[in-house]
């Protein structure tokens, strides 16, 4: 199994990373987006995308409130809010 890591240098930083090794999703390192689904609504942004060990794409999302915080998600519990620049 291929997991991702971020570099050493990133550690402890406020880096945003793409690890290694994930599929190409809906959505990407730095989009803004709102967890939509279920009995609560966040905002936040993706700070990293990884792929499970099944295949299926992950979303780790750093909240806005409580500031932060990070959550995984699969995308079909996150909608975009708006595009990053590429």
């Amino acid at each position: 199994m291929a997991y991702g890591r971020m570099p050493p240098s990133t550690v402890g930083t406020n880096a945003l990373v793409e690890l290694p090794n994930h599929k190409e999703g809906k959505m990407k390192v730095g989009d803004k987006v709102e967890k939509y689904k279920g009995s609560y609504r966040a905002y936040g942004t993706i700070i990293a995308v990884a792929t499970t060990s099944q295949g299926a794409i992950r979303y780790v999302v750093e909240y806005e409130v409580p500031e932060g915080l990070l959550h995984i998600h699969s995308d079909s519990d996150l909608r975009l809010i708006n595009k990053t620049s590429t």
